[in-house]
């Protein structure tokens, strides 16, 4: 079989990025290692080939790093120039409404957080109650469009918030230096402020940067940083006790026939339909 030819193999790793939208580096590698037969392709490899044949359908695995932790996770998103748009197929209007004040109120926020009560306090059009916001906060938070800072009440973006609304949040609120980590370059909403030039800098590059110096200069002004208390212990317990109640149910997500099984979020007949219409099907055939 040629380099670009598109095996089941793939095809089984595109049905559990479906089904589960966002792995963890963990999860990936252990779904890669059971699919991929030994000696092939490493994993950087395998993924660009499996990106070829989701350009036609503009999705792509796209990795990033989780704001908080710095844990490399990997998203399957839309990457058409009217993503954001298509979360209506996932959301009511007024669900949608009230997502999108959710983003301009982190955006927005110093810290890159904002409170439950906060949240509760949303004003839109399209009037939801208060029982229909709490539960529609659990399942962003459950998608992991949101993460909850352990139990202080507060929300943060999660991962997937950070890889795949980066289009949305430049077309919304520009593309300024303001929202570029100085350290790595990349997006950054919930991070270290400074106070003379307002760059923000992510938890984890902070960390690294500042680990071993006595004082801490802003890499973008080079004024000193007044560093709030941070707890990288209790950060990385909070990963590893979500890591972990997902890592144990990944190979649920490929029964023994390599298909993804009820119960996965999507139906065997729409992942038969996603993987066989368009190129994906073509290139099976080839």
């Amino acid at each position: 079989m040629s380099a670009g030819a598109l095996t089941n193999v793939h095809r089984m790793f595109i049905q559990v990025m479906m089904s589960r939208r966002v792995l963890s580096d963990r999860e990936i590698r252990k779904v890669y290692s059971k699919l991929q037969p030994e000696g092939d392709a490493n994993l950087t490899t395998f993924v660009s080939l499996v990106n070829k044949k989701l350009e036609p359908l503009s999705m792509s695995i796209v990795k990033g790093k989780e704001e908080d932790t710095g844990h490399t996770y990997y998203a399957l998103v839309n990457v058409s120039p009217d993503a954001a748009a298509k979360l209506a197929n996932d959301f009511s209007p007024a669900e949608l409404e009230y997502f999108h004040k959710v983003v301009e109120m982190l955006v927005n926020s110093d810290s890159g957080t904002a409170g439950s009560m906060s949240f509760m306090n949303i004003s839109i059009e399209r009037k939801l109650s208060k029982t229909e916001v709490q539960n529609l906060l659990k399942r962003l938070t459950k998608e992991k469009w949101l993460t909850s800072i352990e139990e202080s009440g507060y929300y943060a973006p999660g991962i997937r918030f950070i890889l795949e609304l980066q289009p949305f949040l430049r077309e919304t609120f520009g593309d300024s230096d303001v929202y570029k980590c100085p350290v790595c370059s990349t997006l950054v909403i919930r991070g270290e402020v400074c106070a003379r030039c307002s760059a923000r800098i992510h938890l984890y590059c902070a960390e690294k940067l500042f680990s071993d110096r006595s004082t801490a200069n802003c890499p973008h002004c080079r004024s000193q940083l007044h560093r709030e208390q941070t707890t990288p212990a209790s950060r990385k317990r909070s990963a590893r006790e979500s890591l972990g109640s997902v890592s144990n149910d990944v190979d649920d997500d490929i029964d023994d026939d390599g298909l993804v099984p009820s119960g996965s979020g999507l139906s065997q007949q729409e992942v038969h339909q996603a993987l066989t219409r368009s190129v994906l099907h073509k290139h099976a055939k080839r």
